[in-house]
């Protein structure tokens, strides 16, 4: 079988969505608590797991603490699911045409994923009834402390290879070959 350019880029707009997905493995969630007792402040940091911002969080007695945001998986997995149909674009399907709306269906699952990986701070403060101007809510409070919600790295670099991905599939489409 021989690679051709466009076979390459398609391809690499596939590995770039399938390592999107993983970054639901890292850092989603970063919390910022700071506490003032009597004049003193301190900020400590902390950070949800993918995996506990999108499936949610128990204590040691079955009590759920944070709720998940299932709706940011769903954008994991549509870059998942784009980066397959770019492999399926470009080695199983011998059809031109076909493989070049396979490609555009794949480029434009992998942007609504990006998507929906960039709006998990929102969907994870709304499903856990945070108001992120006020504090924490749904996760209770502090006397005195000072909440601060946002990204990790895992939705933002996920976010960015699933977007970098879906350009790579899309530029395959405007390629010349021989």
């Amino acid at each position: 079988m021989k690679l051709s350019l466009k076979k390459i880029l398609v391809l690499a707009g596939a590995l770039l969505g399938v390592v999107a997905f993983f970054m639901m493995f890292v850092d989603a969630i970063k919390v910022s608590v700071t506490t003032v007792v009597i004049g003193n402040s301190s900020t400590d940091v902390s950070y949800y797991s993918g995996l506990e911002s999108l499936f949610g969080v128990k204590n040691n007695s079955g009590d759920i603490v944070v709720k998940g945001a299932g709706g940011a998986f769903v954008g994991y997995l549509l870059a998942l699911l784009g980066g397959a149909a770019a492999v399926v674009s470009a080695l199983v399907i011998k059809d031109k045409k076909m493989a070049m709306y396979i490609v555009i269906g794949a480029a434009a699952l992998m942007v609504v994923g990006a998507v929906l990986m960039f709006c998990e701070k929102a969907m994870f403060l709304g499903v856990n009834e945070i108001d992120s101007a006020s504090g924490a809510a749904g996760l209770g409070s502090i006397l005195g402390a000072s909440y601060e919600y946002g990204l990790g790295a895992g939705p933002i670099v996920g976010g960015i290879l699933a977007i970098l991905g879906a350009g790579c599939a899309g530029a395959s489409i405007v390629v010349k070959e021989k």
